[in-house]
């Protein structure tokens, strides 16, 4: 299923529009880039796909349901829609498996199995019971992967999920982390200003004017 965002504007002050008739349609399966520079409305765009702000005009879709207009918005826990960003966001009283476990839903022997098969993929298994604090930069971003992915969502949202990592880590989980996406099937944007982001991770781009 496509997401279609139709004449889509917001404005956080009356004369300062951030979003104006904006249109596109990301499709299905895909990993697609939005550049553009800093104060054009990328993260604000995704506030608005994720449900945490409201259009004045337009229309967001994913395949026949709708998920926001100005008199509708689809509550953020009912879209089945990840997010990752470069602060990382993990809860630092929970461990690593209690991070990921955050917000799943089942027995305790399907939650277990959910931990179980993510933790393998971003290779957390030696660190499930240590707290963020003990872990390394690219520890922290692997279980912000894995926190997200665990629900399996059908849209991941990543804003510039990268940059805080060097870029030998950095490759290595755009490889990790490309294969996955493309095995689940799962509809992906990320914000990026890394030429590299755009050749190496996503299917194409799309820069936001």
């Amino acid at each position: 299923m496509n997401l279609t965002i139709k004449d889509l504007s917001f404005q956080y002050f009356v004369k300062k529009p951030i979003l104006t008739n904006f249109s596109h349609t990301f499709e299905s399966q895909s990993i697609t880039a939005i550049i553009g520079p800093s104060g054009i409305g990328k993260s604000t765009l995704f506030q608005l796909i994720l449900g945490l702000l409201k259009p004045h005009q337009g229309t967001i879709s994913f395949g026949d349901t709708l998920l926001s207009s100005p008199h509708f918005v689809l509550p953020t826990e009912k879209r089945g829609i990840g997010a990752v960003f470069q602060d990382f966001a993990l809860f630092p009283h929970l461990t690593v498996k209690e991070n990921i476990r955050f917000g799943l839903k089942g027995s305790s022997a399907s939650l277990q199995e959910q931990v179980d098969m993510i933790a393998h993929v971003f290779e957390l298994k030696d660190v499930l019971n240590a707290y963020p604090y003990r872990l390394s930069g690219g520890q922290m971003q692997r279980v912000a992967f894995a926190r997200s992915l665990a629900p399996c969502p059908h849209i991941l949202l990543l804003d510039e999920p990268f940059s805080n990592l060097d870029e030998s880590l950095t490759e290595s989980l755009r490889k990790t982390l490309k294969t996955f996406l493309k095995n689940k099937g799962i509809t992906t944007l990320i914000v990026t200003h890394d030429e590299k982001d755009v050749k190496r991770f996503a299917d194409s781009s799309f820069h936001l004017k």
